[in-house]
């Protein structure tokens, strides 16, 4: 019923900040407290939430309230991690203005956007 999830050391957010156990327990929170969050019926189930523990700064457990066969591809599926340190305190994370200049973990930076322009 439990599962751990052991992050990468090491990874940064493009601005610099270290992406840790932080990022992905506040991105959970939010699907959990979002009632019409995507993703959000991988944790919760039945109406009851899982728990979140930060083991360290590194590595999140994920408690499930009943045993579910398909835990892993629940854990698994496609979810965007939100950095904690943008979005932390913001009422509404859908429509916020700080999406205009998005921070990833990948291996791009975003050096500028103009709404409505579609060209290359």
């Amino acid at each position: 019923m439990t599962v751990t999830v052991y992050l990468r050391w090491g990874v940064l957010w493009s601005d610099g900040v270290p992406f840790t156990a932080d990022d992905v327990i506040f991105t959970f929170e939010h699907i959990i407290k979002a009632k019409y969050a995507n993703g959000r019926d991988g944790f919760v189930i039945g109406g009851m939430p899982v728990i979140l523990t930060k083991r360290d700064d590194y590595i999140v457990e994920i408690r499930y309230p009943v045993l579910i066969p398909n835990v892993i591809e629940l854990v698994s599926a496609e979810h965007f991690i939100m950095p904690k340190h943008i979005y932390q305190g913001d009422a509404t994370l859908d429509n916020n203005p700080k999406n205009a200049n998005p921070v990833g973990t990948g291996p791009y930076k975003l050096a500028e956007y103009r709404a409505g322009n579609t060209s290359g």
